[in-house]
């Protein structure tokens, strides 16, 4: 084990002698003894001691209250005190300075052994927890998302600055406020407010996510739609001790909904009035999946629900040839203008050119077939429809868990507590300490899926009847 260094701060020679004694006869190493505060500051700055006993009545401009607390403002070394006093006043005094024990003149060698020890345990820990607060601090104010932190009444203890930026509240305002102060939300559509979530995250101790289309109304009355979800803080204990919540603005994914909406409006268009036919059919036995009224005009049904109720292209045209196209299809993704002759549900043969996509992944292929029986004589063939594309998901935000349990700390401070009296003096310091230790949050991304499908307004022509009506007169002039 690294040696431990204490400096030693007495004015009486004697006494500062015998706790040098003491201190090497349990295996410390005295970096150096002073008399004076202001010796104290200058061998700190050069020998940087692990730990400080201190004299809190010393001779000189500087007592031991005042050094140390310049060394608690300067330096992160702990101070225990010596004392041969022990009235209230002295001791409210020393204890601003934070130290990190007491000892009572005359003392055994076990209890400053042990006082110094705990001062040194707690330092380690109190060090600890500090770096830990750091590093999650600087990760919540480092993060994208808007991050608000409340205790279980829903006071707010913690803003990032995503979170001061778009409520408009600086942190050191809307610390101490509740969340429903300045966390506005309302409903975009009906402008009725929305329930403020930390009320409902404890009472159902879960993560809980804001409807959609929520405004949130910042201070200077700016409206922001949000996407959030909340999640309780629970202690070691599983108690709940806060709450958590992150949220975001979701402008530019509305931005991108809205365009998306259109996209999909024109697409859909283009896909019913197609002057080709649109279809998606099955790779096994070719059964259409969803087609377009061209299709089943093209192929002599009467609606789209019927063409993909019987129609199959394995029964359409030869089995040799279909699975030709679809070893071209495998091998090269897609083909296009490839022409092929179909049997129609009246039995008459229909000559058609098509493109089509495999997507063996999801077992279907996407094409598009256009009736060339009557216009191969034309010089001209109609544009091919773009193929509609597959609407990909959209990513979402980030659902967040906040959970970051110092249980290492909480396991060493218990166990302290264990061997220590209620009594002692630094049995409440232990428990502060214990306090002191808050759940964390592990931040982790959820993602949201959008899948948007087209919808159809058939409405049927009976092709066949005009046929049949068109064929009876023409029969008579025979």
């Amino acid at each position: 084990m690294p040696e431990t260094k204490i400096l030693i701060v007495e004015d009486e020679a004697i006494v500062a002698e015998d706790i040098r004694n003491s201190l090497q006869n349990l295996g410390y190493t005295i970096s150096a003894v002073v008399s004076s505060g202001e010796e104290a500051i200058t061998k700190i700055k050069e020998e940087r001691p692990d730990l400080v006993l201190m004299d809190i009545v010393l001779k000189g401009d500087m007592n031991g209250i005042e050094a140390t607390g310049q060394i608690h403002s300067r330096f992160n070394i702990p101070v225990v005190y010596l004392t041969a006093f022990t009235d209230e006043k002295t001791i409210e005094r020393a204890k601003l300075t934070e130290p990190f024990g007491y000892i009572v003149k005359p003392f055994e060698d076990r209890e400053l052994h042990s006082t110094i020890e705990m001062a040194l345990y707690k330092h380690k820990i109190e060090s600890r927890l500090k770096e830990s607060e750091s590093w999650l601090s600087t990760i919540l104010r480092s993060i994208g998302d808007a991050v608000v932190v409340t205790d279980a009444e829903g006071s707010i203890e913690f803003m990032n600055d995503v979170a001061c930026y778009l409520t408009g509240w600086k942190r050191e305002e809307g610390v101490g406020k509740t969340l429903a102060d300045i966390f506005n939300i309302v409903n975009e559509e009906t402008r009725k407010k929305v329930e403020d979530p930390v009320t409902r995250i404890i009472m159902e101790g879960k993560v809980v996510g804001l409807a959609n289309h929520t405004i949130l109304i910042s201070r200077d009355g700016t409206e922001i739609p949000i996407d959030d979800s909340g999640a309780p803080v629970k202690d070691e204990k599983g108690n709940i001790t806060g709450v958590v919540l992150v949220f975001h603005d979701i402008i530019e994914r509305k931005k991108a909904e809205e365009k998306l909406k259109k996209s999909e409006k024109r697409y859909r268009f283009l896909y019913e009035h197609a002057l080709s036919g649109l279809y998606r059919s099955r790779i096994s036995d070719g059964a259409i999946l969803m087609a377009n009224k061209i299709v089943a005009d093209i192929l002599g049904y009467e609606s789209v629900k019927e063409l993909t109720k019987e129609f199959k292209f394995s029964e359409a045209f030869s089995p040799e040839k279909r699975l030709d196209i679809i070893r071209i299809l495998e091998e090269q993704g897609s083909a296009s203008d490839f022409e092929i002759r179909l049997t129609r549900k009246d039995g008459e043969k229909v000559d058609l050119i098509v493109s089509a996509r495999i997507y063996p992944e999801d077992g279907y292929i996407e094409g598009a077939i256009i009736d060339i029986t009557e216009k191969k004589r034309l010089e001209a063939q109609l544009q091919q429809s773009r193929k509609m594309e597959s609407i990909g998901t959209l990513a979402g935000g980030i659902a967040h868990d906040f959970n970051n349990l110092l249980m290492g700390i909480q396991g060493y401070t218990s166990l302290i507590l264990n061997d220590l009296d209620p009594g002692d003096d630094h049995y409440n310091k232990l428990k502060n300490i214990e306090k002191q230790v808050k759940s964390g949050a592990e931040l982790s991304a959820q993602l949201l899926g959008f899948a948007r499908g087209g919808k159809y307004d058939v409405k049927p022509t009976d092709i066949n009847k005009l046929l049949k009506k068109s064929a009876e007169m023409f029969g008579r002039t025979k």
